[in-house]
């Protein structure tokens, strides 16, 4: 799945709004959701001119906001940007440059068909800097699991597992003081390791770019990796 996206620097978020607003073009076209325009002068079309700015420069009729991001930002963070739009930061910084944008508050992301190259270019309120390959779930991160016999806390895993907290999105660690059976859903990944019953179990949900050197952890920590998910 891919967005077209384009970045904007205005001077306030309602100068940004009024740019997207369509709410006099929708109003005027809403007395034709059941029966088209005919075309004559009592029932002509509402004027192209109804549409908001952002949808005149590029030639839509108007946009549907299921298919669109649009965010303001009050302070500039491209990694904030990057997760929002579910694309790679670096791919993000590298257009940056390419396009030379110093400074921006704003995102418009558009996924439509209706679209083409050459009319999302012709934007002047905002800058188009491609048709940008949004990042699956999968793609944005991983799940890597671990069981074991021995009490841990978080920062001693932490410590041992040396994964930076910026890389991090989840750590949920579990132990009991008696070995408990694996539940149903975690036997079918272990059931070849013939592991029945375990003290612990480790989940650490990782950014999908993070490399993970999964045996060593284990190791470290005294526990058996089980897989990534």
């Amino acid at each position: 799945m891919s967005k077209y996206v384009w970045f904007g620097n205005f001077v306030s978020e309602a100068d940004f709004e009024c740019y997207l607003d369509q709410k006099r073009c929708l109003e005027a076209w809403a007395i034709y959701d059941n029966e088209p325009a005919t075309g004559d002068d009592n029932n002509a079309e509402p004027s192209t001119e109804l549409r908001c700015d952002f949808c005149k420069e590029v030639d839509l009729d108007f946009y549907d906001e299921d298919f669109m991001i649009i965010k303001y930002y009050p302070q500039e963070d491209i990694a904030i940007i990057a997760s929002d739009l579910s694309v790679d930061k670096r791919e993000l910084e590298a257009l940056f440059k390419k396009k030379n944008i110093k400074k921006f508050n704003s995102v418009i992301a558009y996924e439509g068909a209706d679209l083409t190259e050459e009319q999302a270019s012709n934007s002047m309120g905002v800058v188009y800097i491609g048709n940008l390959v949004m990042k699956s779930a999968s793609a944005l991160q991983a799940h890597y699991l671990w069981v074991g016999d021995k009490k841990l806390d978080k920062k001693t895993i932490l410590k041992h597992a040396g994964i930076r907290k910026d890389s991090l999105i989840k750590l949920s660690y579990n132990h009991a003081s008696s070995p408990r059976n694996v539940d149903e859903m975690l036997i079918l990944k272990v059931d070849n390791l013939n592991i029945i019953t375990v003290n612990s179990i480790l989940e650490l949900i990782l950014k999908g770019d993070v490399r993970v050197d999964d045996e060593r952890i284990g190791g470290a920590l005294g526990m058996t990796y089980i897989g990534k998910f």
